[in-house]
């Protein structure tokens, strides 16, 4: 099943590419106080630290050069960041969220 989520992701993001459609990624910073990742740490923990390798996007949707990462400080991409700024300025009043993160016992 996953490789499918992958495959259709991948195509979404190779359309928005096509179309000139801006590409942003969102990822947690691999330290967090916990004031920052506040409800956070009470649904899942302290996060990616433990498991650095985790926070890597897979090859098969890694960012390239033309897409923009942006640090996602809360459940919220918008939360401590210029994503809404960065999209006023490329015109765009509208998202196409995808993604998967995957959440491992410790």
């Amino acid at each position: 099943m996953m490789a499918k989520v992958v495959a259709n992701i991948a195509a979404l993001r190779d359309f928005c590419k096509q179309h000139d459609i801006p590409v942003f990624y969102t990822a947690q910073p691999k330290e967090q106080s916990d004031e920052d990742r506040a409800l956070l740490n009470d649904m899942w923990g302290p996060g990616l630290t433990r498991s650095p390798e985790q926070q890597q996007v897979i090859a098969a949707l890694a960012p390239d050069e033309n897409d923009t990462v942006l640090v996602k400080w809360r459940y919220s991409a918008f939360h401590r960041s210029p994503l809404e700024e960065m999209l006023k300025e490329a015109g765009r009043d509208q998202l196409l969220v995808t993604g998967a993160m995957p959440i491992s016992a410790a």
